[in-house]
C-alpha cells in the first residue's frame, strides 16, 4: 500500500499528494513549504519540500520515535522508554531529556519548556529542560488527554480522547 501525504490549499481543495516511501507516524510543520515526518518502523526524521515533493534531508535518532514536533529553529523529538530530545534542524542532538513515566505519548516544546499529556493521570504536565515537573493540568473535563499541540501564541492544544473534547490552554 502506497503511503501519501494530501496537499490542501487554504479553501480545502485538494492541491497535491506526495508519496512517502515509508508509513507516516508523525509530523511537523518546518515552515510553510517544508514538513519533517517521522517513520513509524523505524528512527528517522525526513525533511520533505512541498512544493517539490523531494525529500531533502533525513537524520536518525537512537530509539522508536513517538511523536515530534518543531519550533523556533528546534525539534522535540519523543522517544519511546528513552526520553525527549532537542535537536536542531540539522539532527545535532542538543539535549536529552528522559523521563520515568510510561503512559507519555505526545511532548511539544514551547518556550522553553516540555508539555506532555499523561492519558492515565487525567494531567498535562509541564516541565523544565532537565525533565523537572514545574506545573499540572487537570480538570474534570478532560478526560485521557492524548495529542498535545502548541501555537507559536503561547497555546497549548489537548485532546481529550474519552472526554471527546479539545482543550485550548493559554501559558
Amino acid at each position: 500500500m502506497e503511503q501519501t501525504f494530501n496537499c490542501f490549499k487554504d479553501n480545502s481543495l485538494y492541491e497535491k499528494g506526495i508519496s512517502l516511501p515509508f508509513m507516516p507516524n508523525a509530523v511537523a510543520n518546518i515552515k510553510d513549504n517544508r514538513i519533517a515526518v517521522s517513520d513509524c518502523n523505524c528512527n528517522k526524521i525526513s525533511m520533505i519540500s512541498i512544493e517539490s515533493s523531494l525529500v531533502e534531508r533525513s537524520f536518525e535518532v537512537d530509539g522508536i520515535i513517538c511523536s515530534l514536533s518543531f519550533t523556533k529553529g528546534r525539534f522535540l523529538i519523543l522517544v519511546k522508554s528513552k526520553g525527549c530530545y532537542i535537536a536542531d534542524i540539522k539532527g545535532n542532538i542538543t539535549n536529552k531529556i528522559p523521563y520515568s513515566v510510561s503512559d507519555l505519548i505526545y511532548a511539544v516544546l514551547l518556550y522553553e519548556k516540555i508539555y506532555y499529556s499523561q492519558w492515565k493521570e487525567d494531567r498535562v504536565v509541564g516541565c523544565d529542560l532537565n525533565g523537572i515537573n514545574i506545573h499540572e493540568y487537570k480538570d474534570i473535563n478532560l478526560k485521557a488527554p492524548l495529542g498535545v499541540a502548541s501555537s507559536d501564541k503561547n497555546v497549548l492544544f489537548i485532546t481529550g480522547f474519552k472526554s471527546n473534547n479539545i482543550y485550548a490552554l493559554a501559558r
